[in-house]
């Protein structure tokens, strides 16, 4: 999935800002970020309302809870609208909604926290112990708005749920299922043009990245 973060219609009462593909930043690579969305809510200014298009499957949890948590500190209404997939980290974006809108053909997965580990025994145990921590933030995303039980909901995120729009509604992940709903749409060269207007950082970022990379490389093999 190509990777955007973009804002439309900065200049009305209700803009949109919209996120899709990873969530979090690489060595190599910038996402959305947290970052990158302060900066946008920082330029828009005090809004009543702001539309949150999501089409994302997911990253970096902590990425994922504090572009939440961005969103929920804000004064304006915060609308998110998933457009085709909120997925892992963007899930937790989701729930940051004061309203959560789905189209009819669109998908919400959520699961439990997961990650890579090399070493011994010890490093095993203190990685599943970490995991553990993170899973009850997980689940603290969902708890205000799942409507089931805490059994309930630890069966979903154990067995990584993909919910259809029904289903979302049904746990009361989601407020309703749209059909009729104008959602400003991104066309062709729009990423581009608002990426570098919003995240005019990227391109520096990545050099330094790759130039760290590079000396790093060069250190441990001559």
């Amino acid at each position: 999935m190509k990777t955007i973060l973009a804002v439309k219609n900065e200049n009305t009462d209700k803009p949109s800002i919209h996120i899709q593909g990873f969530i979090g930043s690489s060595w190599f690579f910038e996402g959305n970020t947290d970052k990158g969305i302060k900066n946008i809510l920082d330029s828009l200014g005090d809004k009543e309302e702001i539309d949150v298009v999501i089409n994302s499957n997911g990253g970096d949890v902590f990425q994922g809870i504090a572009i939440g948590n961005l969103l929920k500190a804000n004064k304006a209404k915060i609308n998110i609208i998933i457009n085709g997939l909120a997925a892992s980290a963007a899930s937790i974006i989701a729930m940051a909604g004061d309203s959560i809108k789905i189209f009819p053909n669109a998908q919400l997965m959520i699961h439990r926290a997961s990650t890579w580990a090399e070493g011994n025994v010890d490093v095993f145990r203190q990685t599943a112990d970490q995991l553990e921590s993170i899973d009850k933030s997980v689940k603290a995303s969902y708890k205000n708005r799942f409507n089931g039980s805490d059994e309930e909901l630890d069966e979903l995120l154990i067995a990584e749920k993909f919910m259809d729009a029904e289903s979302a509604l049904n746990y009361g992940l989601v407020d309703e299922i749209i059909d009729e709903i104008q959602v400003d749409p991104l066309e062709d060269g729009d990423d581009e043009e608002d990426i570098d207007a919003v995240l005019n950082q990227v391109s520096e970022e990545r050099e330094k990245k790759m130039a760290a990379f590079t000396a790093a490389i060069e250190k441990a093999f001559g």
